[in-house]
């Protein structure tokens, strides 16, 4: 353990300097790196965390410089922050034993923040393990990529997990097996081989603002837990439901974002839905009521923002037992895309009429969510109603000119977005998206030509020749 102060005094070793002249008949003194009371340096004071773990007392703050560390760290001391000095981006921990957990915590009131934690690989391992017994820890801002299981909580209570990610894990993301009181917020799990948020014989835990999209099978599942109460949730793009509920009963639903094919399948006795009462919504709508979902084509027939017709919404008879009484209603969002074209003179012109395909990412992502086709009028202008409002990147290409992407649009509710993608930058002539000596060669037969059947993506100022205009 930590030397006391006293042993600290006597007990460490001193580097003695003598500087080439007495200060007031003292010679100067430089002592060896020490901890400050209470917080412990990686790898000034300990070389690895596990060596920082093994020498805290109850209540020290360890913090560890940026880095990649190649361990598997145990930790058994009770009231403990481990936390990183500059966040998930700076500071990876990478399991040396891949059949063993990243982080397993076997103590409670254990704060961990601020880490990438990879490659628990092992069956049933984790980035993160809180373990039986565990409570009162806070697990937040952490990165879990690369394992069999990103944050598993097995028969712990009273835990907060809040704004982790958990993606492209073998199974779960977020795992809870007989586990309650625990609140889970601002988490993000997605790509995972399975399903983004899992809740096994788990009870009275709360799940709030958490997102779960594109896993495998499911966004949320719950299996045999009851009373636990999920808000404003998107799970989305998933392969196969948005939540699943399998002998789950008295859970409360409400609030939360649905978008899949399948949306829910519940065999229970759930709510999915809290009064009427003053919002805002999931969707910007003005009331809280029941959920948005994607495939929900009932009616808003006196404009109170939820659906009128077609209740219960069951889910096209995935929910057994009841169902949404009050479906959100969300209004839609317009997007306006200007587009100026190179060489072709000025607008309005037909010539500006052109068709382009139009993609949206999710924000800051590769992560393709939809792709249609829009054509300009003769100003360069074209438009796409009927959107999801949200923060996207969008891209536009055409066969002629190289693709275009703006980052960050927002859409927002029941209004136009505009959005300038600027000039085209012309000479793709093969629409692969790169301008090279394949595009040349379209052009080298038939130059100064006519433009001839086949190849008018090769005239790039639709002036009916092929020439460099």
């Amino acid at each position: 353990m930590k030397q006391n102060l006293v042993g600290k005094i006597f007990g460490i070793a001193l580097v003695f300097v003598m500087v080439g002249a007495m200060l007031g008949g003292l010679p100067v003194l430089v002592r060896e790196a020490e901890a400050s009371a209470g917080t412990i340096w990686v790898p000034d004071n300990y070389t690895t965390i596990q060596a920082a773990v093994n020498n805290a007392t109850s209540g020290d703050t360890i913090i560890v410089r940026d880095g990649t560390y190649h361990e598997n760290v145990d930790v058994n001391t009770a009231n403990l922050t481990i936390k990183s000095q500059n966040g998930t981006a700076n500071c990876v921990v990478s399991a040396t034993n891949s059949s063993d957990y990243v982080f397993n915590v076997a103590a409670s009131w254990v704060n961990i923040t601020g880490f990438t934690v990879e490659n628990a690989t092992g069956t049933n391992k984790a980035g993160i393990y809180l373990a039986n017994g565990v409570n009162h820890c806070n697990i937040s801002s952490n990165n879990a990529t690369n394992n069999y299981l990103g944050i598993f909580m097995n028969s712990s209570s009273n835990n907060t997990l809040d704004n982790n990610t958990c993606s492209n894990n073998s199974a779960y993301g977020i795992y809870l097996t007989y586990s309650s009181n625990n609140t889970l917020t601002n988490n993000t799990a997605n790509s995972n081989t399975y399903c983004g948020i899992s809740l096994d014989s788990s009870s009275n835990n709360t799940l709030t603002n958490n997102t779960a999209w594109n896993n495998t099978d499911y966004g949320i599942h719950l299996y045999y837990s009851s009373n636990n109460t999920l808000t404003n949730n998107t799970a989305n793009l998933n392969s196969q439901h948005g939540i699943y509920l399998y002998y789950s009963s008295n859970n409360t639903i409400y609030n939360n974002y649905f978008n899949n094919t399948n949306n829910a399948y519940d065999n229970g006795n759930n709510t999915w839905n809290t009064t009427n009462t003053t919002g805002p919504n999931i969707v910007g709508g003005p009331y809280l009521g029941g959920n948005y979902w994607s495939d929900y084509t009932g009616n808003d027939t006196n404009g109170d923002g939820f659906g009128n017709t077609k209740l219960p919404y069951n889910c096209t008879g995935g929910i057994t037992h009841g169902g949404d009484y009050l479906p959100l209603i969300m209004e839609l969002a317009t997007l306006e895309g200007h587009v100026t074209f190179a060489g072709r003179g000025a607008a309005p012109n037909d010539k500006w009429i052109e068709s382009f395909v139009v993609k949206c990412f999710a924000a800051g992502t590769s992560n393709l969510l939809w792709t249609t086709n829009a054509t300009t009028n003769d100003t360069g202008v074209f438009t796409i109603t009927g959107l999801t409002p949200g923060t996207y990147d969008i891209g536009i290409k055409n066969w002629t000119c190289l693709s275009e992407k703006v980052a960050g649009v927002m859409l927002s509710t029941s209004n136009t977005t505009v959005v300038d993608f600027g000039t085209t930058r012309e000479g793709d002539s093969n629409n692969d998206d790169w301008i090279t000596g394949a595009d040349r060669s379209i052009l080298y037969t038939d130059w100064g030509k006519t433009v001839p059947p086949g190849t008018w993506h090769a005239d790039f100022n639709r002036d009916g020749w092929l020439t460099g205009a």
